[in-house]
């Protein structure tokens, strides 16, 4: 049977072996209820540690993200229940958060580039955030697991953040020669955390843990081997749920790419000046579709929204 161009079938390259694979059916995402136990969850004061601030971090940005994904959120109509869940997530982060500037110690990259320090103070904080997340956290202890993949994922992010260069290639250089550093000090502590589980689902670990496992193996640029298994773990799945479907493309585009294959979802570039330029991209005529089909937003939104990569 032949597929109609915007279905996401992907034959994907590895040694020795060409497998055709297809993108799993959607499930439907996190639920309320979750969000209201990792609440619960986060709510456990287990110290000042770096870990323990990053998993209840962890646990109260996936709540958070459920929340204000409710059809409700925006308009402010959300029920009592909700409006609960959204107050205590929000209690809990601000006492997590004193916690953080009692300890000096920022929990986000964001957090990091307000914080006006100086390259040694960037670059101190970044080696605690990998140093603490060195430790063998085990089967089974996830409180450990959450805090040391927030704490990569914070660094993986801080490695690539920062003011615009507007332009200056003494900038760009120093930026990217700090993006590879950094990538290769996360490559050993991102395999042992991510090999203690198939992978860490949304639904079960909050959209902040998937999310942060995407952002590690998408940047394992120099495996893609590596990369490939990884993507072989999602793909094998019966159901995946939305941000675990998004998260395979753009692995999918990324391996494409680095092989120098036509990518899938359109989701790979590079920067040409301040504008960014999609790579070589199957079928666009139907890219939009293709993007549809795993919750993707158009094209041309999402060319605008990257180019501030370029600025």
């Amino acid at each position: 049977m032949r597929l109609a161009p915007w279905l996401t079938a992907v034959c994907l390259l590895t040694p020795g072996a060409a497998i055709a694979q297809t993108m799993p059916p959607a499930r439907p995402g996190p639920t309320i209820a979750a969000a209201s136990a990792w609440v619960e969850e986060a709510s456990t004061d287990c110290g000042q540690g770096p870990v323990c601030l990053g998993a209840r971090s962890s646990l109260l940005n996936s709540a958070m993200a459920v929340f204000m994904g409710l059809p409700c959120a925006d308009g402010g109509s959300c029920g009592p229940a909700e409006a609960a869940l959204r107050d205590k997530a929000t209690a809990v982060y601000t006492a997590v958060k004193a916690q953080s500037r009692d300890a000096r110690m920022p929990l986000t990259a964001d957090a990091l580039a307000d914080s006006g320090t100086d390259a040694a103070g960037f670059s101190a904080t970044l080696d605690t955030w990998i140093s603490t997340a060195q430790g063998d956290c085990g089967l089974g202890q996830r409180l450990c697991v959450l805090g040391q993949l927030w704490l990569l994922t914070q660094a993986d992010q801080a490695a690539r953040s920062g003011p615009p260069c507007d332009g200056m290639a003494d900038c760009k250089a120093a930026r990217l020669t700090l993006m590879r550093q950094t990538d290769q000090r996360l490559d050993a502590p991102k395999r042992r955390i991510l090999a203690l589980m198939p992978w860490p689902l949304s639904t079960t670990w909050g959209p902040a843990a998937s999310n942060g496992a995407w952002l590690l193996v998408q940047h394992a640029d120099a495996d893609p081997a590596y990369q490939q298994r990884e993507l072989g773990i999602l793909l094998s799945q019966a159901t995946l749920p939305p941000d675990e479907r998004r998260h395979a493309a753009y692995l999918i585009d990324r391996l494409a790419t680095a092989s120098q294959r036509e990518q899938v979802y359109g989701t790979q570039g590079w920067c040409d000046g301040k504008r960014w330029v999609s790579l070589p991209t199957r079928d666009p005529r139907h890219l939009d579709d293709r993007r549809h089909a795993v919750g993707m937003g158009p094209m041309a939104a999402y060319r605008e929204e990257v180019a501030r990569i370029c600025q």
